[in-house]
């Protein structure tokens, strides 16, 4: 960690909170995964992706990467539980 002068959200222009400068600091403005993931994902029979919202990763893996992709999406807001996980996982071998 290195030390910072932090300095109040007015004298940044188009600043965000405190908290999300912290995150995002270090990171490329725009990360993109590895540059060989429809290789990596391609070499697998059966692809479950999990998702906390609607599945729009999904829909975005299946476009970019013409891969068939099963999505198991949970949208209440609760963490899923190992035993979701395990299910989904048994589930799309069982397909």
């Amino acid at each position: 960690v290195l030390p910072c002068k932090r300095l109040p959200p007015k004298q940044i222009p188009n600043s965000k909170p405190p908290h999300t400068r912290r995150l995002l600091r270090g990171l490329p403005s725009r990360s993109k995964g590895p540059n060989n993931l429809g290789e990596v994902l391609g070499r697998f029979d059966k692809v479950i992706c999990l998702e906390m919202n609607m599945g729009q990763l999904v829909d975005l893996v299946r476009a970019k990467y013409l891969i068939d992709v099963q999505g198991v999406n949970k949208i209440n807001g609760i963490p899923f539980t190992t035993g979701e996980i395990e299910a989904a996982a048994l589930d799309a071998l069982s397909a």
